[in-house]
């Protein structure tokens, strides 16, 4: 049920990302912390996390999402953290960069599969 009602939270920031009503910003210290325009008294904090002693070269597994009443972390591969990475990509061209990427990867792999069903 908690699940399910992150992923709700987290549809509704896309959707008002989309429209132009949240916008973001990079935190200028930390390239893998994006904020975005206040909700209220506060706005949105989305943070990656490494699960590796350091950034360079690893790769993003965690991502922490908080903003007020709210605040919970998505694992790489689950909805809750695709839906972050939409977000991020609706906001960011370097993002929608990198979602059109993997969308296009995923295809390919896809392609691969259904032939060598034939």
């Amino acid at each position: 049920m908690i699940y399910e009602s992150a992923c709700t939270v987290l549809q509704k920031v896309k959707e008002l990302t989309e429209s132009g009503t949240i916008s973001w910003e990079v935190d200028p210290n930390d390239q893998d912390c994006f904020q975005s325009s206040k909700i209220d008294n506060r706005g949105i904090t989305i943070e990656f996390l490494y699960v590796e002693p350091t950034t360079t070269g690893a790769d993003r597994h965690l991502i922490h999402f908080e903003m007020e009443g709210v605040n919970f972390f998505a694992a790489c591969g689950t909805r809750s953290y695709g839906l972050v990475i939409e977000i991020l990509a609706a906001a960011f061209d370097k993002w929608n960069e990198h979602l059109n990427g993997c969308l296009a990867g995923h295809s390919t792999a896809l392609k691969k599969m259904e032939e060598m069903n034939n």
